[in-house]
């Protein structure tokens, strides 16, 4: 599966909506050249078992970003509808740094 960004979304709509054939040919490049949003395998098992949890799931396929020194995941954060008798500041207690049971990548950052 192939992802195409916004911006050249955009391009390839209008290229094959106008039909003239040097911008249809353009989009036949965007199109063609468009980046494989999916890791292999691997990926998807180091991020599950680094980060899986009942409240972090991610998917069979996710899609993912290459980055520098390692590649971006993504994944689904489960969030807990708010109790209405909570106080303000303490409706997603789960998602304070302090309760993360895992090392993630802003806490390493200077």
């Amino acid at each position: 599966m192939a992802f195409i960004n916004t911006a050249n979304l955009g391009k390839v709509q209008d290229a094959l909506m106008s039909r003239d054939p040097a911008a249809c040919a353009v989009a036949i490049g965007i199109i063609t050249n468009a980046r494989d949003g999916l890791a292999d395998p691997g990926m998807r098992d180091a991020a599950n078992d680094r980060y899986g949890t009942d409240d972090i799931e991610i998917d069979d396929e996710p899609a993912t970003s290459a980055g520098e020194g390692g590649t971006w995941v993504a994944a689904w954060v489960w969030i807990e509808d708010p109790d209405e008798e909570e106080e303000e500041g303490e409706k997603f207690p789960s998602l304070s740094l302090d309760n993360m049971s895992r090392e993630t990548p802003w806490q390493n950052e200077e």
